[in-house]
C-alpha cells in the first residue's frame, strides 16, 4: 500500500523571496513588514524570522516565467500562490552566515522586506531558537546550501 501525501497548497501575506525559511502569518510573524495585506487566510506564509516556528523553505521557482528580467522573488506580493517545502525533504537555503554540514539551523533575524540582508535565510542555530533544517552540505555567506527541511522543534542548551 502506498500513502501519498499533497503538498498543502500556501498563499503569500507579504513578498516571500526564493530559498527562504516560512512561517505562517498568525498576525504576530516580526517579518512581514507594510506590505502584508489582511487577507483571512488560513493557508497564509510569510518570511520566517528569529523566534517564529519555521514550516519549510521556499523553492527556487520565481513567480515570473524564466527570463533575464525574472525577479528572485518566490511571491512578488501579498495574496498570491508559491512552492515551497515542507519536513522531510530536501532543498536549498539562502545562507545568512556560513554553515557546515550536520549544522542544525535558524532563521536569520532581519525585518529588511528589499531581502538582501537575509531576512529569512539560515544560519547556525542559537540557544532557545526555532529549528527549521539540517545543513546536508557546507555553505558560505550568501550562498545556496542543500539542507534536509526539519520538523520544527526547538533548541534549548541545557
Amino acid at each position: 500500500m502506498t500513502i501519498m501525501f499533497e503538498q498543502p497548497s500556501l498563499i503569500s501575506g507579504a513578498k516571500i523571496p526564493r530559498f527562504r525559511f516560512i512561517t505562517m502569518n498568525n498576525g504576530s510573524a516580526t517579518n512581514t513588514g507594510s506590505a502584508v495585506e489582511t487577507l483571512d487566510a488560513d493557508a497564509e506564509a510569510v518570511v520566517a524570522n528569529t523566534g517564529d516556528p519555521i514550516i519549510g523553505i521556499t523553492t527556487g521557482a520565481s513567480q515570473d516565467a524564466p527570463q533575464d528580467s525574472a525577479s528572485s522573488l518566490a511571491a512578488k506580493e501579498a495574496g498570491v500562490s508559491f512552492e515551497w517545502i515542507s519536513a522531510g525533504a530536501m532543498g536549498l537555503l539562502t545562507a545568512s552566515k556560513a554553515w557546515v554540514r550536520g549544522d542544525m539551523l535558524m532563521a536569520n533575524t532581519n525585518s529588511s522586506l528589499d531581502f538582501t540582508n537575509f531576512a529569512g535565510a539560515g544560519e547556525p542555530v542559537a540557544d532557545g531558537n526555532w529549528i527549521g533544517a539540517m545543513a546536508m552540505e557546507n555553505a558560505a555567506q550568501g550562498e545556496e546550501g542543500r539542507v534536509l527541511v526539519q520538523p520544527t522543534s526547538y533548541f534549548e542548551n541545557t
